[in-house]
């Protein structure tokens, strides 16, 4: 996929979770790629939300200390810091767009970061938001 990525913490959780191994072989793959090109962003809302799901909600989960090394490893990674003017894109999606804040926060970073995708589950697969396109990494274009 040309240009930036930013990577949605279910992408990256995948990478971790064993119980769709499908999903696990593709996210493991995607992580390699991007880890060898530096052509992803995360923010720190990814960061914690990686490490929370992967100690309390994967089966079996990571040992907090795992999941911390995980995270320091999405650090080489661009992080989009979350402050005003982040949250204050992410207002303007979820009133002009309808989507959660949580989401909408996502997709604020991944647009400050210019990023041309961003990559999850979470959102409708083809939708844009300004300059950015969500793209669900594991269905298959139609």
């Amino acid at each position: 996929m040309a240009g930036r990525a930013f990577l949605d913490s279910n992408i990256v959780v995948y990478a971790f979770d064993t119980a769709d191994p499908v999903r696990h072989a593709a996210a493991q793959r995607m992580l390699r790629d991007y880890i060898r090109t530096g052509n992803a962003c995360v923010s720190t809302q990814v960061l914690g939300e990686v490490f929370v799901v992967l100690t309390r909600k994967v089966s079996p989960p990571l040992d907090p200390a795992e999941a911390a090394q995980v995270v320091h490893a999405l650090g080489g990674f661009e992080v989009v810091e979350i402050g005003v003017t982040t949250v204050n894109l992410a207002l303007h999606y979820v009133l002009g767009a309808g989507i959660s804040y949580w989401d909408a926060l996502i997709v604020a970073a991944a647009r400050l970061s210019e990023c041309d995708h961003l990559l999850s589950e979470d959102l409708n697969a083809g939708q844009v938001f300004d300059t950015v396109t969500v793209v669900n990494p594991f269905v298959e274009p139609g």
